[in-house]
């Protein structure tokens, strides 16, 4: 089981960058499950996505998510 710490990170780019992997990896031929096997050949992209989406959530801070509502109260009304 992978640990992940709740630190800052030195910037936004790394997140990036680790999102940017797990899109990759999703639509690179070779992977580590084939994905030509029914069902199972896309287990491994799955878990690659959700764990780079919960790394992810770990760096949201309030300051992000107050930003985040007043941009969507600017578009959305």
């Amino acid at each position: 089981m992978v640990v992940l710490r709740a630190a800052k990170p030195r910037s936004a780019g790394q997140i990036k960058a680790l999102i940017y992997s797990a899109l990759g990896y999703l639509i690179m031929p070779l992977d580590l499950i084939p994905d030509t096997i029914p069902v199972v050949g896309f287990s491994d992209d799955l878990i690659v996505l959700s764990s780079a989406v919960a790394a992810s959530a770990l760096y949201i801070t309030p300051e992000i998510k107050q930003k985040t509502q007043d941009k969507m109260r600017e578009w959305f009304g």
